[in-house]
């Protein structure tokens, strides 16, 4: 390898910028004892060019020792030991340079003080109609009992409302609701047998029993429906400044609070979808927009797979607003994220796993060309 190219891939490696194919060619190199010299000297020389934070702190003891016993890299204690003692002479060539320090600690440049960015998982909140909180994991299987004799299983990521006699109900409405996290997805069935699954950041509230009246829930965040057909007991749902109206049938409502509309899509049936004092009968494949000011129902044929995608476990982004894509993504991988660039009137396509390292799926956006991503102090930095 050549002085130029080293140079090149450590520093396009301090900027996570590197493709896998150069990941796996820098970690290679790095990994070889006689490219020790070289190495070396490209990175004291690529030292001399960079800024140094006026409160870092030179990698000590400890660093080393977790590096030491870290059997990710090395397949014996001999090699191991090499790896060691290398890291110690780099260390004093890089003082200050933290980035060139993560270089095979870290394979995807994220440091280990910093928080680590994860796909979603199964978890939620259960709240019970006393205020209680039931956290629930996807590993989790376990029986709840509710107030007046109702039952709960939970397992494999889902909630379960199992059906009870009406002797051992009361006369009051009981409501629970489960929320999921930023990170997080669940499923549920309920009492009526309606199927209900929630993304990210999201929540829905709903009555134990149903009884014979007409059933309603509410719903804040992303929620898909497949509503149990009931003749004469008719679905609502409330979700922000929109009611829906339902007889059985399976639709998906976006209404996060702080977007400037919300949409509810139908994949089967019918639904009845009314704001602003408006009404509108939707047909399989059409999606209703309400902004949240008042203004008139927006109806609009849409790819119903692009919509469910993430239900199905996976993004997919058709010329979609570069603003709403990295919403998307902030809220399943739980993490914030800052423009260095104006991103008005950028827009990406693609379809891509939701269970991706975040690397590789900012990687993959970046193909796009509408923008190239960094992390940075666990946070996703877009830049031109």
């Amino acid at each position: 390898m050549t002085k130029e190219r080293l140079f090149y891939l450590l520093r396009m490696h301090i900027q996570n910028q590197l493709s896998t194919d150069e990941e796996e060619e820098l970690m290679a190199y790095a990994s070889d004892e006689e490219s020790r010299r070289l190495l070396d000297e490209v990175m004291r020389n690529l030292g001399e060019t960079m800024e140094v934070p006026a409160d870092f702190q030179v990698p000590g003891k400890e660093m080393f020792e977790e590096i030491r016993h870290d059997d990710r890299f090395m397949v014996d204690r001999e090699q191991r030991v090499g790896v060691f003692q290398r890291w110690q002479h780099w260390a004093l060539l890089i003082t200050g340079i933290a980035a060139i320090w993560f270089l095979v600690y870290v394979r995807m440049g994220a440091a280990p003080e910093e928080k680590a960015i994860l796909p979603g998982k199964k978890t939620a909140i259960l709240t019970l109609a006393n205020g209680e909180e039931v956290h629930l994991e996807a590993t989790e299987n376990k029986r709840i009992k509710l107030e007046d004799g109702a039952q709960v299983q939970v397992s494999n990521g889902s909630v379960v409302y199992e059906p009870v006699e009406k002797s051992f109900l009361s006369d009051r409405v009981m409501e629970n609701t489960i929320t999921t996290p930023a990170g997080g997805e669940y499923q549920l069935i309920l009492p009526d047998g309606t199927k209900a699954w929630l993304n990210a950041a999201s929540s829905i509230r709903y009555p134990v029993d149903f009884g014979n009246n007409a059933r309603k829930v509410s719903v804040v965040g992303e929620v898909y429906l497949e509503v149990a057909q009931r003749k004469n007991q008719p679905f609502y749902v409330k979700a922000g400044s929109t009611q829906i109206e339902v007889l059985g049938t399976k639709f998906n409502i976006s209404a996060y609070r702080e977007d400037q509309a919300g949409c509810t899509t139908l994949l089967e049936g019918r639904v009845k979808v009314l704001a602003h004092g408006q009404e509108q009968l939707l047909k399989p494949g059409q999606q209703a927009v309400v902004t949240q000011k008042e203004g008139p129902i927006q109806v609009n044929e849409v790819d119903a797979e692009e919509v469910l995608a993430w239900k199905n476990g996976y993004f997919s982004f058709s010329n979609e607003p570069l603003e709403l894509v990295m919403k998307k993504i902030s809220r399943w991988y739980n993490v914030d994220v800052e423009y260095a660039m104006d991103p008005s009137n950028k827009r990406l396509e693609g379809t891509i796993s939701r269970m991706e390292d975040i690397q590789q799926l900012l990687r993959a956006l970046e193909l796009t060309k509408a923008a190239h991503f960094k992390i940075k102090e666990g946070r996703i930095i877009v830049m031109d």
